[in-house]
């Protein structure tokens, strides 16, 4: 019975842990693989991880004592991201006047169950227009992608103002000492003309 919604899981590594707890139920492929997307979000990329070659996991997805153990640390300050990637099918076939094991039958349901916890934690995830917005989702999309790259823009050439802001005070404090130099020499040649040499 599938009487929990959870189906993520993210721990931040400490680059000693390899060992992370699955609270949660999954199946597994034909291949006997987890049904599990597994990625890691290092100095800012994002790796997918892959069962049997960055990962192995012990134990069972039938109930919520599996753990995924890494094959090296997690690193200091990444994430690792965890969740159930059950396959959008439907491959349960009930015939009429068929004998129904009650136990597939109740898996059958956890799959739905568990198909339809995958597609909300993806919608949790996404831009949701209201109800009776008349705008397009790729729109606003294109938009906010509009902004950003607007942003950066002002962000880069407020950096350039900056740096030519700096120049231009360091020219103007070279000139000043300049200016003091010059005035500190017409001082002192005054001070010789009317024979006040100190």
């Amino acid at each position: 019975m599938l009487n929990s919604d959870e189906n993520k899981v993210i721990y931040i590594g400490d680059g000693k842990i390899t060992r992370f707890g699955v609270p949660f139920k999954f199946a597994n492929n034909d291949n006997q693989t987890a049904q599990l997307a597994v990625s890691m979000l290092k100095d800012g990329l994002i790796s997918i991880l892959r069962e049997n070659i960055d990962f192995q996991i012990e134990g069972k997805g039938e109930d919520i004592s599996a753990v995924l153990v890494l094959n090296t640390p997690l690193p200091e300050n990444a994430k690792l991201a965890i969740l159930r990637d059950v396959p959008l099918l439907q491959l349960a076939d009930f015939l009429n006047d068929q004998y129904m094991d009650m136990e597939e039958f109740e898996r059958t349901f956890d799959k739905i169950y568990m198909a339809m916890q995958q597609i909300n934690e993806k919608i949790s995830r996404a831009i949701l227009l209201d109800v009776l917005s008349d705008e397009e989702p790729n729109n606003i999309i294109a938009a906010i992608l509009e902004y950003k790259t607007a942003a950066q823009t002002a962000a880069n050439e407020a950096i350039a103002a900056s740096v030519e802001a700096k120049q231009a005070i360091e020219q103007a404090q070279a000139l000043i000492a300049e200016a003091q130099a010059v005035v500190d020499e017409l001082g002192t040649l005054a001070d010789e003309i009317n024979g006040e040499i100190v």
